[in-house]
């Protein structure tokens, strides 16, 4: 999409995995399998990972319920997350530039409760006003009560929003509200979309 130019305050709303920070999920937590990942998958209760995300579910009962058999695979997996976390190119220099131009950033992610580690793995709390993650609210993207909890907090108008998000389907639920969203990509830079398009007023 094209965006708007703007004389305006707004504010930039981030999703995290693969947005701004690696998801060690797809690539490191994978590759150390036993098995074929379309088995692995077969083999799993697919809704283990939603209600963990949505905050249904305590951290040891996903674990009951994704590792049956075994559920010190549950803390491996973690640990794997947890020495995996890495900011995405482009992304810590982004968040810095953000913090020191003044322009207020805030998250919004469907993750479990692990985010609270992640934060204090890569010190993300400087870079955001407030962060909205699934767990703390009972809600997940692309539900629209989700974006419409983050306007009602933040008191603000949708196209006053810029939300950066790597799944389209995210981005389109955004988009119905009437708040400017990015589909994030390997190529996509936010530099030039948020400095590029005098969004933000050169100082």
């Amino acid at each position: 999409m094209s965006l708007q130019k703007r004389e305006t305050t707004f504010y930039v709303l981030w999703d995290l995995m693969g947005t701004l920070i690696h998801d060690p999920f797809f690539k490191e937590y994978f590759a150390q399998l036993d098995q074929p990942v379309s088995t692995w998958m077969k083999n799993r209760d697919k809704m283990a990972w939603v209600d963990f995300e949505l905050g249904k579910i305590d951290e040891q009962t996903f674990y009951k319920r994704i590792f049956p058999e075994d559920l010190e695979k549950g803390k491996e997996m973690k640990s794997i997350f947890l020495q995996n976390y890495r900011f995405l190119p482009g992304a810590h220099e982004i968040l810095q530039r953000l913090k020191f131009e003044g322009v207020p950033s805030y998250v919004l992610s469907n993750y479990p409760i692990w985010y609270k580690e992640m934060f204090e793995q890569l010190n993300l709390k400087p870079y955001f006003e407030e962060v909205f993650v699934s767990c703390d609210i009972g809600l997940r993207k692309p539900d629209a009560r989700l974006y419409q909890h983050v306007l009602d907090q933040l008191e603000c108008q949708p196209h006053e929003l810029i939300f950066f998000d790597d799944r389209q389907i995210n981005c389109q639920a955004a988009e119905s509200l009437g708040i400017q969203a990015i589909h994030v990509s390997e190529t996509t830079c936010f530099e030039d979309i948020l400095f590029g398009n005098t969004l933000i007023p050169k100082q």
